[in-house]
């Protein structure tokens, strides 16, 4: 990938980031934590309870095995 095409994805994850992380990130899976686990879990998705500490520390690399 050029230099140039590759200024333009970084441009546009941070548009994508900015208009929808509050919504998804902050309105559905940080402060209605317990109605995103139930879903996850009804479609089979969740296998275990989300960690307690900082979210996204569950996917880590060395905690997904």
């Amino acid at each position: 990938m050029s230099t140039s095409a590759g200024i333009i994805v970084l441009i546009g994850r941070i548009l994508f980031s900015i208009n929808f992380g509050p919504v998804a990130g902050v309105g559905f899976h940080i402060r209605q934590t317990k109605m995103a686990e139930g879903y996850s879990r009804s479609v089979g998705f969740l296998s275990r309870r989300s960690p307690g500490g900082p979210r996204g520390s569950g996917c880590l690399p060395h905690r997904c095995r």
